[in-house]
């Protein structure tokens, strides 16, 4: 599967096709088959990968690669461009090295993933560019993000110092992220995992690594998910006091209430299944039976970062 998945997408259409079954006619196999096919063994070859190491690095890649076009850098289809649709013609991140010189890039308009070439045999499907990351109304971070230390680091220099910029290439389910630094370090950090922040998101306004950034305030690392000014965050009463849901959580609930106030969602906290109402404003643990009363509050920066001071 891993040497499949490393293929480009042209190579695997041609594998699909000579190895397909009988039962299956090359009219019944589609374009959007194919990329369905491809996109999920691409998404396995990852997660089985992500289990064996996070520097996102095949072994068998160009060690040039890490100097080129590091972890997290940003790209857009280039002059030998081979995929078809998948980056709706809009920029990508870089988020693993495979092998020779290819690249993994997940883009931003799609979520979609794929393999691309990097100079291998003097082909490149991808090119750097300097295009932001820009965040969706429903996310609180994602890869091609720029970081530099927030309220809770406690790391000492691992990003070579204070005000250097960073770039998330991974992000956990967990609450947290991984960042690759312009020192070539890359380690895990905390972003809302129990409650603590380690990074901050910026806008960078300068071309150089060594920078005091610009904090979004609601463009980055508050991202608005409507037309509020600040960031909605939902909560759950423990006894009595508020308490911040876990940030991938909170994602999903926005996300879901932004398409229907009336629904609800079920999700899993602590390996706990809970099931949030909308319109009756009620967390159901659904294997206990507990019940508690939930709100949406919409936070500034600095309000968000006092609220999870006191959770």
């Amino acid at each position: 599967m891993k040497q499949l998945a490393a293929q480009d997408k042209e190579t695997f259409r041609n594998w699909l096709t000579a190895t397909k079954s009988g039962e299956i006619n090359q009219k019944d196999l589609s374009e959007f088959d194919v990329n369905e096919m491809y996109s999920m063994l691409v998404a396995l070859a990852t997660e089985k990968r992500a289990t064996e190491r996070y520097d996102g690095s095949d072994t068998d890649s160009d060690p040039s690669l890490k100097v080129e076009l590091p972890l997290g850098s940003r790209v857009r289809r280039g002059p030998d461009w081979a995929g078809q649709s998948e980056d709706a013609d809009g920029p990508g991140t870089v988020v693993e090295h495979q092998k020779g010189r290819k690249v993994l890039v997940k883009w931003d308009y799609t979520d979609g993933i794929g393999v691309y070439r990097f100079g291998e045999n003097n082909c490149y499907d991808v090119l750097p560019t300097d295009e932001p990351r820009i965040l969706r109304a429903d996310q609180l971070i994602d890869v091609g993000v720029k970081v530099v230390r927030g309220p809770d680091w406690e790391w000492g220099d691992q990003d070579g110092g204070e005000g250097n910029v960073g770039t998330v290439y991974k992000v956990e389910q967990r609450g947290a992220v991984w960042v690759q630094w312009p020192n070539g370090s890359y380690n895990m950090y905390r972003y809302g995992h129990e409650g603590l922040i380690d990074l901050t998101i910026v806008d960078v306004v300068s071309s150089d690594n060594n920078v005091q950034p610009k904090t979004l305030a609601n463009d980055g690392g508050m991202p608005n998910t409507s037309q509020e000014n600040g960031h909605a965050w939902w909560q759950w009463n423990r006894n009595g006091s508020w308490v911040l849901y876990p940030v991938n959580v909170n994602m999903r609930l926005e996300q879901e209430y932004q398409a229907n106030p009336r629904s609800g969602v079920e999700v899993e906290i602590d390996s706990v299944r809970r099931y949030v109402d909308f319109q009756n404003l009620k967390d159901l643990c659904m294997d206990t039976g507990e019940e508690f009363e939930i709100q949406r509050s919409v936070f500034t920066e600095d309000e968000y970062v006092a609220a999870l001071s006191t959770t």
